[in-house]
């Protein structure tokens, strides 16, 4: 190893009692005090934790992923069924209101000079 390179490592282990751990390394070769060989410095940090709670966001990022994607299929869905209701409506509505139309426009037309404020 070159002196003065520096090195970040990140790795899985597994102890002595055979549980899984989750290393963070950082380090750098150095040249020893007392003779020409060299040795690395550096320290080890248990990420363990950050590494579970890392797993357990992706985790809940797809199970929010897949509800959003099964809300939206429902308001879709619910969506199409009103679009429908509504087209019914205004088809259903249509024949009556012509009906008032023609009535109206005929009173209006035909006896709009007979009749006084309150008529």
């Amino acid at each position: 190893m070159n002196r003065g390179n520096s090195f970040t490592l990140e790795y899985r282990i597994i102890d002595a009692a055979g549980n899984e751990k989750w290393v963070w390394e950082r380090g750098q070769a150095v040249s020893a005090e007392r003779s020409d060989e060299e040795v690395l410095e550096g320290f080890i940090l248990d990420v363990t934790d950050r590494k579970l709670a890392d797993s357990e966001i992706r985790a809940l990022n797809v199970q929010m992923e897949q509800r959003v994607r099964d809300r939206t299929a429902e308001y879709e869905a619910i969506n199409k069924e009103l679009e429908a209701f509504a087209y019914s409506v205004s088809h259903d509505f249509r024949t009556p209101l012509r009906a008032i139309d023609g009535f109206s426009e005929r009173l209006i037309h035909g006896y709009s000079e007979q009749l006084d404020e309150k008529g």
